[in-house]
C-alpha cells in the first residue's frame, strides 16, 4: 500500500514538473522515440547481480570497454535530489559492483509521465578519468553529474 501511495506521488510531482515546465508534446514525443528499447534484453551475462541504489534497473549493454546503463527512476523530495539519486546509482556501482572496469559508463534514466508514457529525464556519460576519481573517491555522488559530459537533464529539473 505504502508503495502504491508513493507511486501516486511521484506521478503527481512529474505531472506537476512537467505541467510546470510547458513540456509541449512535440518535446514528449521525441523523447519516448529514444526511449523505444528501454526494456530490451541486458546483453550483461551478470546482470542479474547488478543493483541500483535508487530506482529499477532496466538494461545494461556492454560493448568492448563501455557500457550503457539504463534506469527507471521516481521522484524524490526535490529536484536536486532527484538529479543527485542518478549520482550516487553510478558511484555505488562503481565503487561495490567492479563498475571501475570499464572506460566509459553511459547512463540514462526514464520515469512515469503524465499520459503513463516513459520518457527520458536524465543521461550522461562517465569517461575513464571520471571513473577514477570516483573509485578514489576524489568525486562523489552528488558531484558526478556536474563532472560527466554529454548530460541531459529534463529541463522541469533544472528549476
Amino acid at each position: 500500500m505504502k508503495k502504491r501511495i508513493l507511486g501516486l506521488i511521484a506521478t503527481t510531482l512529474i505531472t506537476g514538473t512537467l505541467v510546470g515546465c510547458g513540456a509541449s508534446e512535440g518535446f514528449k514525443d521525441g523523447l519516448k522515440e529514444g526511449m523505444a528499447d528501454s526494456k530490451s534484453e541486458s546483453t550483461t551475462e551478470n546482470n542479474s547481480e547488478v543493483k541500483l541504489k535508487f530506482g529499477e534497473l532496466l538494461d545494461i549493454n556492454e560493448a568492448e570497454n563501455k557500457v550503457v546503463v539504463k534506469a527507471k527512476i521516481e521522484p524524490s523530495t526535490s529536484n536536486k535530489t532527484t538529479i543527485d539519486q542518478n549520482g550516487y546509482n553510478i558511484e555505488d556501482l562503481i565503487l561495490n559492483q567492479g563498475f571501475d572496469k570499464y572506460d566509459e559508463i553511459q547512463y540514462w534514466a526514464v520515469a512515469d509521465m503524465t499520459d503513463g508514457e516513459e520518457s527520458k529525464v536524465i543521461s550522461f556519460t562517465v569517461n575513464k578519468e571520471l571513473i577514477n576519481k570516483i573509485k578514489n573517491k576524489e568525486v562523489v555522488g552528488n558531484q558526478i553529474i556536474d563532472n560527466a559530459s554529454d548530460t541531459y537533464i529534463l529541463p522541469s529539473l533544472k528549476e
